[in-house]
């Protein structure tokens, strides 16, 4: 049975504890069939720290109403109430390194997931690459991986120092090697927090209004190792007791999340799950409007993708990475390449929640 932590992630009797802004890429996107998705706090600034913790304050006993520990937690430059530098004694994780036998790294190559179709040719990875090198006095290149695996192989085999993973390759990857551990994720530019979401794009004019109507249906996913495109619809199927594999007519991989989008837009499919990102990148862009597809379901808040570390990476680089990242300027792109408000620091706890939908979907 899915434990109640899950419920973070399903969108059922769940509120956000305060201020998730509506997407400022679109915001007519939270209107369109997203049933089971509590409406949006009112935008309130929250006390800001700069560990992000993805657990639950607090369970109201009897309502059904988890109250989520993120909204009190995420920082927007600006705002911040304490100052990012500082660090706790004692909450290092269990995958820090120690100076000893630590070779000191003469550059830093960051593998990526290619969670975008076009991001080896996305020249703003670019201003990224600039920013650090004079932050960390290194070269630094980023290196677009052919499929998520090969991301989480290059990390856990040292044959890179530093990783943007997804949160479940992330924890793919410390399975694999327990001393590889996240610094830092983004903070999205559309809600000001570090948590993004799942959606479910189906056409507007489909007889297709909630889930269940989806059985008999062509769907299609990212990756058995993407997080929003896989895994946490995945975890809500079964929790309605819908096996993709029996019930649905048939299933495909797009392998990115704009790849999966674009199996919709040309009607191989009939539903997708991506990460709602993408499909706000898609209207944007004029590839698609709210007048032809809709959102037929969204997951609560997710935590947001880490850059990860291994032992590689030495004590006093890890610090000064994690400073340039938490004090960047605003407007610099994200390590996913996506527009950021900036970095909060997060350690191996904050993907707990991604741990308990593996466990209960019994993956490796």
């Amino acid at each position: 049975m899915i434990s109640t932590l899950l419920q973070l992630v399903l969108g059922q009797f769940i509120r956000l504890g305060d201020g998730l802004r509506p997407s400022a890429i679109h915001p007519t996107l939270q209107m369109h069939r997203v049933p089971g998705v509590a409406p949006h706090g009112s935008g309130q600034r929250s006390l800001c720290t700069p560990r992000l913790r993805t657990v639950l304050d607090r369970v109201v006993a009897g309502t059904g109403t988890i109250v989520l520990g993120l909204g009190a937690t995420a920082c927007i430059p600006g705002i911040q109430d304490a100052d990012p530098s500082v660090r706790d004694a004692g909450t290092t994780d269990a995958g820090t390194t120690t100076t000893e036998n630590v070779v000191p790294l003469t550059e830093l190559t960051v593998a990526l997931i290619p969670d975008r179709a076009d991001k080896a040719e996305d020249n703003s990875l670019e201003d990224f690459e600039t920013y650090l090198e004079e932050r960390l006095g290194l070269p630094v290149t980023m290196q677009v991986t052919e499929d998520y695996d090969m991301a989480v192989d290059l990390l856990v085999t040292r044959s890179v120092a530093a990783a943007y993973l997804g949160p479940f390759t992330y924890v793919q990857a410390r399975a694999k090697n327990p001393k590889v551990e996240p610094i830092v994720a983004h903070i999205e530019a559309s809600t000001g927090r570090p948590w993004y979401t799942s959606v479910i794009v189906v056409r507007a004019d489909s007889d297709l209004t909630r889930v269940q109507d989806l059985i008999g249906q062509r769907f299609g996913f990212v990756s058995q190792s993407s997080t929003s495109g896989f895994l946490v619809p995945r975890v809500m199927f079964q929790r309605l007791g819908i096996d993709p594999e029996r019930d649905f007519a048939s299933l495909q991989f797009g392998t990115s999340h704009d790849q999966t989008l674009q199996l919709l837009l040309e009607q191989k499919v009939d539903a997708v799950a991506v990460d709602k990102a993408v499909f706000a990148l898609g209207l944007e862009r004029g590839l698609m409007s709210l007048t032809d597809y809709v959102i037929l379901w969204e997951s609560e808040p997710i935590p947001n993708a880490p850059l990860v570390i291994n032992d590689r990476v030495s004590p006093e680089l890890k610090q000064t990475l994690q400073d340039a990242l938490v004090n960047a300027p605003v407007g610099l792109v994200g390590v996913n390449s996506a527009a950021s408000a900036g970095y909060t620091i997060v350690q191996d706890k904050d993907y707990d929640v991604i741990r308990e939908i593996q466990q209960s979907l019994e993956l490796n």
